[in-house]
């Protein structure tokens, strides 16, 4: 894990806006671990650019094996690019040698970091789990999720109002069993999709998954 360290230096920010929004922004820092001269590629988020976040979990970017061509270290480039086929990559550059090794032009290669689009980052359920999001209103009458489950998996959903109560009707007991791999899977309730609250009423999603990952 990436935890604050004296030992720690951080490079080249690496700031962009997800492609296709406005206010979907990330960082790419580079982390130089002097202890363990390694370099590794951790991700930050924010929604005004301004407040950001660390996005816990393992690096998003990790140097390759010793002696390939991104074996000693890594620093990414700046903005994320949509690729055909449903991906979206990122430009880094990599060397043979460490950080602080004596290195001499070419300082390194250029090559791509690639993802499935719109799937930098999970929430994972290995075995069983579930969480409750905060209290908020919501514009839309629907919910769709971005998830991947394995076979023996599933999410299911519960619609709470302000004092954790289920809404008639969007209990996990109503709740329709997904099993999927889909970017935008519309969450259902016996077959209705409606969320059945008031307009105005806020909410809160009770989300139960097991063997499942939910971007």
């Amino acid at each position: 894990a990436d935890e604050p360290s004296p030992s720690n230096d951080y490079y080249t920010n690496s700031k962009c806006v997800y492609p296709g929004t406005k206010n979907e922004h990330f960082m790419f820092p580079a982390v130089y671990k002097r202890d363990t001269d390694i370099t590794e590629i951790r991700m930050y988020s924010s929604h005004d650019g301004i407040f950001w976040s660390k996005v816990p979990g393992n690096p998003v970017l990790e140097t390759g094996r010793p002696g390939e061509w991104d074996g000693g270290c890594i620093f990414c480039g700046c903005g994320l690019i949509q690729l055909p086929g449903e991906r979206i990559a990122m430009p880094y550059v990599g060397c043979t040698v460490p950080h602080k090794f004596p290195r001499t032009v070419p300082l390194g290669n250029i090559g791509y970091a690639v993802w499935e689009k719109e799937r930098l980052s999970a929430l994972e359920a290995p075995e069983e789990g579930d969480f409750h999001t905060l209290p908020f209103i919501v514009k839309g009458r629907e919910l769709y999720l971005n998830i991947q489950t394995l076979r023996a998996g599933y999410v299911k959903v519960e619609v709470l109002d302000i004092n954790g109560n289920p809404l008639p009707g969007r209990s996990f007991e109503d709740a329709d069993l997904i099993v999927a791999d889909e970017y935008k899977r519309k969450v259902t309730w016996k077959g209705e999709s409606d969320l059945g609250n008031k307009d105005g009423q806020p909410v809160i999603f009770h989300i139960r998954m097991k063997a499942a990952k939910l971007y």
